[in-house]
């Protein structure tokens, strides 16, 4: 989330001039480590499923005081504080802390605590400070604007929906899909002894808990020459920046099942001889250069269930031996097995959000500022193209390159805007 998402955010809360489950103000910095680390693991139990903010330099009533320097802390402050607290399975809360100004020239900071599968966060080792202490296997949440007091632990019925949230028991079997493909070593193949992988069920696994669950990928012959890629298209325009691009290329369907029941299909590219398999990524048109060209960019929402298979599909492997061997490896990081995607890889040229808000929010930006972004892509107009008696525009290498050139740039926009440098 970006620094103007922030602050429309905790703005919009600060005018509500009162506190709620997710957010609380304070007027400065805990003075006491124990206070804080009880207000963090309230925020990162919070029973609305969604990010938390501790907002501090605001007094309860919502009237910005302006934060001091007093015990004032800095992102990495507060993650090394956590550093060393000793939490149930070695998982801490993930946060961010960031300083906002105001026209008044007043400074806020805010704790932004990130919504997690991961309840509840509880200590297996009591923290004191002074006379305060958050105890171990106490598990506090935040209900309404009041948080579990430090010497009690919260209701049954909280402790349970935390619980619930942790595995996933109250997921439509589309969301428990979606949960479930966070851990890509689940899945096993079908039709194998542990050994040798069965060519009758090739392409096809299961969820080792919950075997109701398939996914499974054959051969598109709809698509390209019978399912084969042997030319680059504007809709898989980064392919050109893969280390090999039509090196044993295919396009296959991807089906993600529940019984019988196919829940989720998509199409997926398996490149570069097997070694670059992932989603065929959604494609949107995001404007008309000055010849009315228009101009289309993929894109990942590390939120969505493409994503999701992303990381599935690059962790895969036809025998249940090889997963349990083999890292899992972030779909992101190609050049961790291959180091010759440092040099050339397709994340290069398709930006990747954090979800669609996000995704929504920074298009609007580029859109705002499309003549700044027209003059840095340059120009392209299939009329004047070399290869125009020769291609479809779609497959014309011109018009793929200027592809690649706008989603570098909305890559490199994409890191500015987050950093709030535009």
């Amino acid at each position: 989330m970006n620094n103007l998402t922030i602050r429309t955010e905790v703005q919009n809360l600060i005018e509500l001039c009162i506190e709620g489950e997710y957010w609380d103000f304070k007027e400065q910095w805990h003075s006491n480590n124990a206070d804080l680390l009880h207000d963090i693991i309230c925020m990162a139990n919070n029973l609305k499923n969604r990010d938390a903010y501790i907002i501090i330099g605001v007094a309860n009533d919502g009237s910005i005081t302006g934060v001091s320097t007093n015990n004032r802390k800095n992102q990495q402050n507060v993650i090394d504080f956590l550093k060393d607290k000793k939490f149930a399975g070695g998982i801490r809360p993930s946060l961010y802390v960031k300083t906002l100004d105001f026209d008044d020239g007043k400074e806020i900071d805010v704790i932004m605590i990130e919504n997690s599968i991961h309840t509840p966060y509880f200590l297996i080792e009591d923290v004191k400070d002074g006379d305060k202490m958050v105890l171990k296997n106490s598990i506090y949440t935040r209900v309404g604007d009041t948080n579990t007091p430090k010497t009690s632990t919260a209701d049954i019925d909280k402790i349970e929906y935390l619980w619930r949230k942790r595995f996933g028991l109250d997921l439509s079997p589309l969301q428990k899909v979606t949960f479930l493909l966070r851990d890509p070593k689940s899945w096993l193949p079908i039709g194998t002894d542990g050994q040798h992988s069965n060519i009758q069920y090739h392409g096809q696994y299961y969820h080792k808990m919950f075997p109701e669950f398939i996914l499974n990928y054959e051969m598109c012959e709809e698509r390209f020459s019978n399912g084969r890629i042997d030319s680059i298209e504007h809709d898989i325009y980064w392919m050109n920046r893969l280390p090999s691009p039509l090196h044993n290329a295919f396009i296959y369907t991807l089906n993600v099942k529940y019984h019988s029941t196919v829940m989720y299909s998509t199409l997926a590219v398996f490149a570069d001889d097997d070694r670059f398999n992932r989603v065929l990524w959604k494609r949107k048109i995001l404007c008309q250069n000055a010849d009315n060209e228009n101009i289309s960019y993929c894109f990942i929402e590390k939120d969505s269930m493409d994503f999701m298979l992303d990381n599935w599909l690059c962790n895969s492997h036809e025998t249940i031996t090889q997963i349990e061997e083999n890292d899992v490896v972030c779909a992101l990081e190609p050049w961790v097995l291959q180091p010759e995607y440092l040099e050339k890889n397709p994340y290069s040229v398709v930006p990747v959000f954090e979800n669609a808000k996000e995704h929504i929010e920074f298009i609007d930006y580029v859109i705002a500022n499309k003549v700044r972004f027209l003059e840095e892509t340059g120009d392209y107009s299939f009329l004047t193209s070399q290869y125009r008696n020769t291609h479809a525009q779609c497959k014309d290498p011109d018009y793929i390159e200027y592809l690649c050139k706008c989603g570098e740039t909305l890559v490199s926009w994409l890191d500015n805007w987050r950093a709030g440098d535009f």
